[in-house]
Order: structure tokens, then C-alpha cells, then sequence
């Protein structure tokens, strides 16, 4: 007898945590990351559980056009960024929001003139992954600010471990966040 994993996902379930997030912060607005296949939970399906959420984050391109092709009209977030300048037009096209982590990201876009973006700054404040580091933020959302392919700029980190309440690199992270996005007029998002 052969046996093999599988996983029995629950469309409801989805939805019900969905209502209870929202009923902690009804003001806020809900992203949510449906990359990787949804996790393994099926994209598509999960997308269309989480219909009343105000916009889905994917990590590639490819993620976005499937999403664009079943109909989602959904704002979608690149959170992958760009990996190559060429990837901008269809990025345009499929009218996707970018995440922006690094100088060779910036500018391409300082380059691109056929259309503009919601650019996503990710900040690196402690998770080590992706984003622009601290030190060099500043002049990032400066040149962000500047170009004429970005429609709107809002900044984001993403927290190590947040799922430890008394952690020091969290309240560093925090703290680090909040000095460069105190004077910001945009978006902002944290997420773990």
C-alpha cells in the first residue's frame, strides 16, 4: 500500500480567518499573499475565497498574469520586485504594483517612460532577505519620489519574528521603521 501526503483545504476556513482579522482592525486594509501557489492552498481558489480583500501579493510575474488571466481585477503587488529592466512592460501591461528592494531595481524604472507604477519600498530593518538597507533609504525614497515611472510610493519592512512578543529584534525593527517612516506621506505596512 502506498501512501502519499495531501492536503484538504477548507475555502471556508479561509474566509473565516479573513472576517476575524478584520474584525480586530475593520480600518485596515488586507494584502493578501497568495504567492507560492497560495502556499500550497491553490491560487485561484484562495483568490477567489478572499475576494473582499482590497488587493493579493504574488512573488513573480508569472503568478500576476495567471491571476490577470482567471479575471482578477484585483490591485496585485509584485513582491518579488523585477528581476530584469525587460520585465517592466509586461509589469505595465498586466497593471501590477511593484515592490522595489535595490539600486539596479530603481533604475530600471528611472529608465522605463511608458507608464507609471505603485512602487512598494521595502526596507530591510532586520530580516535580512530582501530590501534596501536602512542606511541608504532615505536617498532611495528620494530618487523614488523623483521619477516620473512611480504614480505613488509606500514603504514596507518585514519583521523577523514578530511572532515572539518580547523579542529585541522586533522592537529594533519597529523603531527603525518608525524613524524612517515618521515624516512619510504614504502607505506604510509591516508584516511578518
Amino acid at each position: 500500500m502506498t501512501f502519499s501526503a495531501r492536503a484538504r483545504i477548507n475555502l471556508n476556513a479561509i474566509q473565516h480567518n479573513l472576517n476575524v482579522i478584520c474584525s480586530i482592525e475593520p480600518a485596515a486594509r488586507v494584502m493578501a499573499v497568495v504567492k507560492g501557489n497560495a502556499y500550497g492552498h491553490g491560487m485561484l481558489e484562495t483568490a477567489t475565497a478572499l475576494a473582499d480583500v482590497d488587493a493579493f501579493a504574488v512573488a513573480r510575474i508569472s503568478e500576476a498574469a495567471q491571476l490577470r488571466d482567471a479575471g482578477c481585477e484585483h490591485p496585485l503587488v509584485l513582491l518579488g520586485g523585477i528581476v530584469a529592466e525587460s520585465d517592466l512592460d509586461l509589469a505595465a501591461g498586466l497593471g501590477v504594483s511593484l515592490c522595489v528592494h535595490n539600486h539596479e531595481q530603481i533604475e530600471w524604472l528611472e529608465n522605463f517612460a511608458c507608464g507609471a507604477f505603485e512602487v512598494w519600498l521595502k526596507i530591510d530593518t532586520g530580516m535580512h532577505r530582501l530590501g534596501c538597507h536602512t542606511n541608504v533609504a532615505e536617498m532611495a525614497i528620494a530618487r523614488l519620489n523623483s521619477c516620473s515611472a512611480v504614480k505613488k510610493l509606500s514603504l514596507m519592512t518585514h519583521l523577523a519574528n514578530a511572532d515572539n512578543l518580547n523579542d529585541e529584534i522586533t522592537d529594533r525593527q519597529m523603531e527603525q521603521f518608525s524613524t524612517l517612516a515618521n515624516d512619510f506621506k504614504g502607505d506604510i505596512s509591516i508584516a511578518n
